[in-house]
Order: structure tokens, then sequence, then C-alpha cells
């Protein structure tokens, strides 16, 4: 049988969550909550949050994009965009998935089919993802040649970059940038 105790106020501002004994009052349990820590500062009139690398976030792993049609946007990211398909799997409230990888990235993108969530609505300018290519030009004759043509641009950017658009399907905006001339 085990005993459980209030939490208790820890060195080096942890807060134990809880400690379990057993009948002979061995330590059997300790959980720290390390979160707890902050609050705990913040009493101290001290953030912590901003500041200890403990509470930041370490990286970007993956955007997700619900999408209307699996089979279509699949073609398109791998068929028009060139990106690897790294893997297929289901949730467990049944959406479907799919990971792609651009080349030279970590992060992943999810696309995603889940129809209990009801029509894919995407209002204008709402999010977009951005790829650089190696020339524009070639791009843009390859993507229309798909059924994909340029939607904005090309146009110069003030650092001598190109840019332009075209709209994926479910219309989410896909930014295409070539790098200024070096």
């Amino acid at each position: 049988m085990l005993f459980f105790y209030p939490p208790i106020l820890a060195p080096a501002r942890k807060i134990h969550f809880f400690t379990a004994c057993d009948r002979r009052g061995k330590r059997v349990i300790d959980q720290t909550f390390l979160w707890r820590a902050s609050v705990h500062s913040k009493i101290q009139g001290r953030s912590t949050l901003h500041t200890n690398p403990i509470f930041m976030v370490k990286k970007l792993l993956h955007t997700r994009y619900r999408v209307s049609d699996l089979d279509k946007t699949v073609a398109f990211y791998r068929d028009v965009l060139g990106l690897e398909e790294v893997r297929r799997s289901e949730s467990g409230r049944g959406s479907k998935l799919v990971f792609f990888k651009a080349p030279g990235s970590e992060e992943l993108i999810e696309i995603c089919k889940y129809d209990a969530s009801g029509p894919v609505l995407v209002g204008p300018d709402l999010t977009h993802l951005a790829f650089e290519v190696e020339d524009l030009s070639a791009f843009a004759e390859h993507s229309a040649a798909l059924g994909y043509p340029l939607s904005d641009g090309p146009h110069r950017s003030s650092n001598g970059s190109v840019i332009a658009f075209i709209d994926a399907p479910d219309g989410y905006e896909i930014e295409l940038i070539q790098p200024a001339a070096s």
C-alpha cells in the first residue's frame, strides 16, 4: 500500500508533485514537476519561463494541413513540388496522415484527411508554405504542365530574389523563392 504526501518544495526550484511511500516510510515514487518551478519563480518576482531552456521549445517538427482529397494533394506535393513522402499512418481518431520532407529541411509537412471535421475552408492569406527553388522559370513551366500555373508573380523583391505563388489543392498557397544571384 502506498501513502501520498502533499507537494514539497525542493532545492533548485523544483517542486515535488507527490511523494509516495510504502507503509514502512520508504520513498518509492518521487515525481518532480519542473513547470511548477516557473510558478514558484513568479511568486518570488522572477520569471524563468522565457530564460530557462527547460521551458523553451526545442525545434519545429511538422506543420499540418487538412485536405479534402488526399490522393490529389499527395500527387501535388510529390509530383509538382518534388517532396519525398516519408511515411503514412492513421491517427487514433481515424485521420489519414501522409508526411512529406523537402530536400535540405528537417521539418515535415503533415497532410491530413479527416472528413469528420467538416469541409476544408482555406481563407485568403491564412497560411502558406515557402520553398526555395533554383530556377523559378523552369519550375513555373513544370508546374503549369501538371495543371498548376503560377497564381501570382513572378516579382523581384528588394533583396534581388524572385518570388511567385501557386495554389495547392484546397487553396493553400505555396510561395516559391529563387534567391538572388550571388
